[in-house]
């Protein structure tokens, strides 16, 4: 009886319907030492998880955060839900309000552990609301000063920060404990980061790495604003914040080498030879085999810096070799920049490797993999029209040559060639055996007894287990060596060096041959050609090379012109696939100078007449044109030129089919919506692609514009190259650059922003399309800066722009003058018209403060007409 009572007094008196002391103290107690605690417990344990899983990505800034959202249904996940949960759980069931106001405390940290594990969870909204909860109803001021800042940092980190600005102001008029001012920081340089202002958030962010309590996060921090420093084009400053978080120990090995690499990229006044020795000393030690790729890289990247390409061929291409799947951006950028390189000593086989392994390799969020797929789909279609062009031109050098010497030649390089295959396959018979000996060895080391008695564990230099220890560190430090003794190893090491010696021998006489200089001309080309075309069986067939010779003259005269239209589709590819219309004029005139009768040789010539204007090679281009109509006076493209029109002597054409009749009706009366679905829904026969094609770029250009329209005409000329069409969307293009734009409507407001400043100090943006390789056009700048430039600092950086475009800025100009005569020699530079669109490329002064306008309002409009009427620009 006296239990029973003694029971429902404590239920009565817990109850949260009366305001009594003993109430309040239970339901609190109960709260925070039950669904808290648990709920705690899940949010440090989600927490952990997404700081252990978290895997930076130092080709990019980094987050500021050491941890991201939790994935749907992950581990972390769940443990942020059960967070949530017992939070809800202590609010729904210890809440007591009297008279409008919340009596038990601990239901407002229930609601901040709750706000804070939804962040976890992406549930922004949600978290908004309960940390907007506790800044408004809690009774303890700290408290609603703490939500307020993670409210404020939500908003930052959602990249909301016009609306994070005044809530942070009202906070630092407020006043913030010190304890929080590295907080404060952070979220300023989040907000900075989101407007892209790099110099406000590395001041920040180093603010914050100053400020911070641990260790860990000054150490993240520090790198931040190095990174940021890095983009604001401040090196001597990113190299102080690398120290900086180097000095405070980064949790994470790899960004303590990550730190260390880049404070060696960005040296600043430090000499060039002591930073790369830096960067080697890291390569030495053992504890960094695994990041051998990345140190690589860093060392390729510093010999582009120093105009150094050979050494950073070599180190790109050791990049790669030591590539990992767990870093796929240095992995493929290694690829991407060995092929830029390979393709300025035009090494295009090579290039056409890289730059597809590089789309391979990249993620496919990254920018720039689109491009170079494209560079890899021109390089084949050019490597593979070179390989015929040469093969043909060998072949025809071969033909002029007597059957005794071109029959002695190839003796020479057959039995070259089977030294080299013997030697290679001794090599192979013997690490074959070397292979053999580890393993038995291995097997032998596993199976022997343990010496000194199983109680004395046996000595410790049969021991198996420190053997194993030591024979890896071996591996590690040294590589894979022989496991024999030297002695045995004496004579054969010897003889390996002599074949060896042998073999490269050999295979120079192959290519030298006698020592007269026409006759080695012709000499390792058609042998080698010849060889790439036979199966392994027949590589030693004197017979089947000989075979390949044309020595009528029919043949001759066949394969001279095989070789010529070879030599036109290589120009094709320079000029569509490459971009690079100087090349391809030089193609077109070595199918001119060999094949002058060939019945393509008028097309051929109208080309290279096309190309001088795009040039505005003036003199070149009416010298190739008076050409034309003298050699060549009834050809079309001649008809052409001069606007006339004859009957056509080629072979009618089929029927055109009713859907191609479809299309061309529809391009026709300007239905460009029917006309690109008739397209789409098409099966073209092989003579209507090619028109349709045509078609359909006009009907493309009709509906979504001007750069459309020009990619549309370009995808034409690479598709279909050699034809009527192709020829047809050059002329297009040609003249659809030299139309000027309407002036667009402009935002009066973003106009008045911009001021004259003719004698200030003035920079050149490049803003062009995004795809193209930003990187590579940076790395051209700067090399260009260091021949032409060499007196003048001239910075360059990049910086993003929108989903459409990207920006480059060059600075250091005095003035306007200096600005104006830069931004005349880049736009006419042959290095950056390789890799940029001329028609689609803008190139602008600006003043500091105006740039400063012009990319907080991403306005090109309003500023295109600022530029109009202030420098007299186009």
């Amino acid at each position: 009886m006296a239990l029973g009572a003694l029971a429902t007094a404590t239920w009565m008196g817990c109850s949260r319907e009366k305001d009594r002391w003993i109430n309040r103290t239970y339901h609190q107690t109960t709260a925070r030492f039950n669904p808290l605690y648990n709920g705690q417990v899940a949010y440090d344990q989600a927490l952990t998880e997404l700081r252990e899983t978290n895997r930076d990505d130092f080709t990019q800034l980094i987050s500021v955060d050491d941890w991201g959202r939790a994935k749907l249904n992950s581990p972390a996940y769940q443990k942020a839900k059960r967070a949530v949960e017992k939070a809800n759980k202590a609010i729904r069931e210890h809440s007591m309000v009297f008279k409008g106001k919340q009596a038990n405390p601990a239901v407002f940290d229930a609601y901040l552990l709750m706000g804070r594990a939804q962040i976890i969870m992406g549930l922004d909204a949600p978290a908004s609301e309960a940390l907007n909860t506790v800044a408004r109803l809690s009774g303890r001021a700290e408290q609603q000063l703490e939500a307020e800042l993670e409210r404020t940092e939500l908003l930052a980190r959602q990249g909301n920060a016009s609306l994070a600005e005044p809530l942070l102001y009202e906070l630092d008029r407020k006043g913030v404990p010190k304890k929080w001012g590295y907080w404060v920081q952070r979220i300023r340089g989040r907000m900075a980061i989101s407007e892209q202002d790099w110099p406000a958030a590395a001041e920040a962010m180093t603010k914050a790495s100053q400020l911070a309590p641990k260790a860990d996060l000054r150490a993240r921090y520090a790198f931040l604003a190095a990174q940021l420093y890095e983009k604001a084009s401040e090196p001597d400053r990113a190299r102080t914040l690398y120290e900086a978080c180097l000095k405070a120990q980064p949790r994470d090995y790899a960004m303590l080498l990550e730190a260390q690499l880049r404070r060696s990229l960005n040296g600043g006044g430090v000499s060039p030879k002591k930073r790369y020795q830096e960067l080697h000393d890291l390569l030495r030690e053992p504890k960094n085999a695994d990041f051998a790729d990345r140190i690589y890289f860093s060392l390729g990247e510093l010999a582009t810096q120093w105009d150094e390409p050979d050494r950073a061929y070599g180190y790109y291409q050791q990049s790669f070799a030591a590539g990992r799947a767990e870093r796929p951006m240095v992995y493929g950028l290694a690829y991407a920049r060995h092929g830029a390189l390979a393709l300025e000593r035009r090494a295009y086989g090579r290039a056409q490797v890289d730059f597809d392994s590089a789309a391979i390799v990249l993620p496919a969020t990254y920018s720039g993999r689109d491009g170079y797929q494209r560079k890899a789909k021109g390089l084949s279609v050019l490597v593979e029209a070179l390989e015929r062009a040469e093969l043909g031109d060998s072949l025809v050098r071969l033909s002029r040559k007597s059957e005794v010497d071109v029959r002695r030649q190839f003796e020479e390089y057959v039995a070259a060639l089977k030294k080299a295959d013997e030697a290679e396959a001794e090599r192979e018979r013997r690490l074959a055996q070397l292979a053999e000996l580890r393993s038995a060895g291995a097997e032998l080391d596993a199976a022997a007894p343990t010496a000194g008695g199983a109680a004395g564990g046996g000595w410790a230099v049969y021991a198996p287990a420190l053997r194993a220890k030591g024979a890896a560190t071996f591996r590690q430090k040294f590589g894979e060596r022989p496991n024999v003794d030297n002695w045995r190893l004496r004579s054969k090491s010897s003889e390996w060096t002599q074949q060896t010696a042998a073999k490269n021998r050999t295979e120079k006489e192959a290519g030298d041959g006698s020592s007269d200089p026409e006759e080695n001309a012709g000499r390792d080309s058609a042998a080698t050609e010849a060889a790439k075309t036979e199966e392994p069986a027949g590589r030693y067939d004197v017979s089947g090379y000989l075979a390949k010779i044309p020595r009528t003259p029919e043949d001759r005269t066949r394969t001279q012109q095989e070789a010529c239209v070879a030599w036109s589709d290589v120009a094709a590819a320079y000029r569509d696939g490459m971009q690079d219309p100087a090349e391809a004029v030089e193609a077109y005139r070595r199918a001119l100078r060999s094949c002058p009768d060939h019945p393509e040789a008028p097309r051929w010539l109208y080309a290279t007449y096309r190309l001088h204007v795009g040039l505005s090679e003036t003199l070149q281009a009416e010298a190739a044109l008076k050409e034309l109509l003298e050699r060549y006076p009834n050809s079309e493209p001649a008809q052409i030129v001069r606007k006339g029109s004859t009957e056509s002597k080629v072979p009618q054409e089929p029927a055109a089919s009713p859907e191609f009749r479809a299309l061309h009706d529809a391009v026709k009366r300007r239905d460009w919506k029917e006309a690109v679905r008739i397209h789409q829904a098409s099966a073209w026969s092989e003579s209507e692609r090619a028109p349709a094609a045509l078609l359909h770029a006009l009907a493309v250009g009709g509906q979504q514009g001007k750069t459309a329209y020009a990619d549309a005409l370009r995808a034409v000329s690479a598709t279909f190259p050699n034809t009527p069409q192709a020829a047809a969307a050059q002329t297009y293009l040609v003249a659809l650059s030299t139309v000027a734009a309407p002036e667009p409507a402009v935002n009066p407001d973003n106009l008045k922003l911009f001021t004259p400043a003719p004698q200030a100090p003035h920079q050149v943006i490049l803003l062009f399309p995004t795809g193209f390789d930003a990187n590579a056009v940076r790395n051209a700048l700067a090399r260009i800066h260091s021949t032409n430039y060499p007196e003048k600092p001239l910075g360059v950086r990049t910086l993003p722009w929108n989903e459409n475009l990207e920006l480059i800025c060059v600075d250091g100009f005095a003035n306007a003058a200096e600005a104006l005569t830069y931004r005349d020699a880049m736009r006419q530079n042959a290095d950056l018209r390789k890799l940029l669109p001329a028609e689609r490329t803008t190139f602008w002064p600006v003043t500091v403060a105006n740039f400063s306008h012009l990319y907080r309002s991403k306005d090109d409009a309003a500023y295109r007409l600022f530029v109009q009427r202030q420098y007299g620009l186009p």
